[in-house]
């Protein structure tokens, strides 16, 4: 992790540890997760992002190559971007302006299940 403090690369705090993408790139190329893709989409998912991302990580993490951190961090945001391009997009769910009025209330820890209408 020290690498990650000593690189003048401002967004490196984005960066995952490197064995997040091979395994996002393992579980990518599943013949499993490929049956999925298939009927998900029609055709199977390209994983070689995941492998780049993999490799520049290491490079990044063993030889301190700054570009190859600001590939993953372009590919990270790009990532964020679609996730919150899709969050943003979902209309069964109001996004609140502010907090509901008794968020810090103390919970009753006390109470039944009877009492919280829950049936099992």
């Amino acid at each position: 992790m020290s690498d990650k403090r000593s690189s003048t690369v401002e967004e490196v705090w984005m960066i995952r540890p490197c064995e997040v993408y091979k395994a996002e790139y393992q579980d990518c190329k599943r013949w499993k997760n490929r049956v999925v893709q298939y009927y998900v989409d029609g055709k199977t998912t390209d994983c070689t992002g995941w492998l780049n991302d993999y490799n520049n990580c290491i490079a990044f993490r063993e030889r301190k190559d700054e570009m190859a951190a600001e590939a993953v961090i372009h590919k990270e945001k790009e990532r964020q971007k679609e996730r919150l391009l899709h969050a943003h997009a979902n209309d069964i769910w109001k996004y609140r302006t502010n907090p509901p009025t008794e968020w810090n209330a103390p919970l009753n820890l006390n109470k039944s299940t009877e009492d919280m209408n829950i049936s099992s």
